[in-house]
């Protein structure tokens, strides 16, 4: 059996290769829309964007404001009063060779003695030496005002009993120890002369300090 099939009405009209479906080519829009939609929108921008208009002859320009002074001449009063930089680039030649070396930084011209800060004291150590009196001033300040508190100051007929007991028990050890043997060959003999020179200095400390200081306050610590 043979089927015929009825061919269409416009032979032409059918899907061609590389094409979108019927259905998405009924979709699509026109060229032509597209390019008016864009051209619209292109003079919509132009007359928001639009520049101010030329200013005619007739209307007022504000102009600037123009100097009468004369800037080559500023420029040569400038450079008259300068004064000339030294140039670090002079060299001089220390082989046979020809090796150059830069003469400000050889050693061979003094440079840090003839600064102004050469041989004095830096500023920091200054600053240290001022802070450390400072400090010492501050806690003397605060031990005497709290000595000055307290009432518990030496008298002065205290003080004169227990510096001429000092002296008395000074002149004893003194007189123990001229008596000590002039061989010391044992244990102790060494120990004993040891003992009475510590005692002996101790003593002389005592006494140089109520004879130097005639006001004593007895500290509670």
């Amino acid at each position: 059996n043979h089927y015929l099939h009825k061919a269409p009405e416009n032979v032409y009209n059918f899907v061609k290769p590389h094409s979108p479906e019927p259905s998405q080519q009924a979709n699509r829009p026109k060229i032509s829309r597209l390019i008016r939609a864009k051209s619209a929108k292109t003079t919509r921008e132009l007359v928001r964007n639009k520049k101010e208009p030329v200013p005619q002859v007739t209307d007022k320009v504000l102009q600037l404001f123009r100097t009468k002074r004369n800037f080559v001449q500023k420029n040569v009063l400038d450079v008259m009063k300068s004064e000339p930089v030294e140039s670090e680039s002079v060299k001089f030649i220390d082989k046979a060779s020809g090796d150059t070396q830069l003469l400000k930084s050889s050693g061979l011209i003094p440079v840090y003695k003839e600064k102004k800060e050469f041989g004095q004291v830096p500023d920091y150590i200054i600053k240290k030496a001022r802070e450390k009196e400072e400090k010492a001033r501050r806690i003397d300040e605060e031990l005497k005002a709290s000595l000055r508190n307290r009432d518990n100051q030496l008298s002065e007929t205290d003080r004169l009993l227990i510096l001429e007991g000092l002296k008395t028990n000074w002149s004893q050890a003194h007189q123990t120890y001229q008596h000590l043997p002039l061989l010391i060959d044992t244990v102790a003999k060494k120990q004993r002369k040891q003992k009475i020179e510590t005692q002996l200095h101790e003593l002389e400390r005592y006494i140089n300090v109520l004879e130097n200081h005639s006001v004593i306050y007895i500290s509670d610590y």
